[in-house]
């Protein structure tokens, strides 16, 4: 089992970083090999709009984004985590990943996904608003696409009222974190 973490927040040591690394342990605690990618960290250009990944797959472009088609392919499970910028339930480093996963669906045939059945999905969002289903919506919305994308089952995790920088480690929320990490280790 390998359990594969997007993270997106730009902050290494922070609320998201915290919540994400809990899941990883939980994870690992139940045998799975587990890594985190900081998306902050890679060049990921945005999607052109070429459709060249329909012709060539994974996607033309040459950046960081290649060894992650890679990535998400060889994993039974993906974690992506963000948290909320600007009213949307992902940073500018999540959704520009978000954007060049289109290579995973055939849009010029059938519309069915080239990934690989069964992958579980797993989202951790993180959230200065106090109210914890203020953007429930937006990341079902998130969800939906993602499974139309190709992933399998999944769950998410809405963590709200995160204003400092070690807020997450509420006891509630890392818990709520290590079930998430179980689940994608298939438990």
């Amino acid at each position: 089992m390998y359990v594969l973490a997007l993270m997106g927040s730009p902050h290494d040591q922070g609320n998201t970083a915290t919540l994400t690394q809990d899941a990883l342990d939980a994870a690992a605690a139940r045998g799975a090999e587990t890594r985190m990618v900081r998306l902050n960290e890679l060049t990921i250009r945005g999607c052109q709009g070429c459709y060249g990944c329909q012709r060539e797959t994974p996607c033309v472009q040459q950046d960081d984004m290649t060894t992650l088609y890679e990535e998400i392919n060889r994993a039974d499970a993906v974690l992506i985590a963000s948290p909320v910028y600007m009213g949307y339930p992902f940073t500018a480093q999540t959704k520009i990943f978000i954007d060049r996963l289109f290579p995973y669906i055939q849009v010029l045939s059938d519309r069915k996904s080239r990934m690989k059945p069964g992958k579980r999905l797993g989202l951790i969002i993180t959230q200065n608003q106090p109210a914890s289903d203020f953007y429930r919506a937006k990341v079902e919305e998130l969800e939906t696409m993602l499974h139309f994308l190709g992933f399998g089952e999944g769950r998410a995790m809405l963590a709200a009222d995160l204003g400092g920088p070690t807020d997450a480690a509420r006891q509630d929320y890392r818990e709520e974190a290590r079930h998430l990490g179980e689940f994608l280790a298939g438990i």
